[in-house]
């Protein structure tokens, strides 16, 4: 686990050096910032289902044209359709 030490062959810990303000301060910060991301990269992915599911709902008949949000995707070069 990060933040911790291993165990010593005789099993005692060694003694733990604990992290600077900075260090954790760092820390937080980039855990945030992958947080921030991943949640703009669901948001992206909800809207890309939702277009999806939405040109699936259209009547058969109007779907004889690949629909347009698929198109794009495509178009981006996004394999996972």
């Amino acid at each position: 686990m990060k933040g911790t030490q291993p165990i010593r062959s005789n099993g005692q810990q060694p003694v733990r050096q604990p992290f600077s303000r900075e260090a954790l301060l760092e820390g937080i910060s980039k855990q945030q910032a992958g947080i921030e991301r991943l949640d703009r990269e669901r948001g992206d992915a909800r809207s890309q289902l939702a277009a999806l599911q939405a040109d699936l709902a259209w009547p058969e008949s109007s779907r004889l044209r690949q629909p347009a949000r698929v198109r794009d995707l495509a178009a981006a070069g996004d394999t996972d359709l």
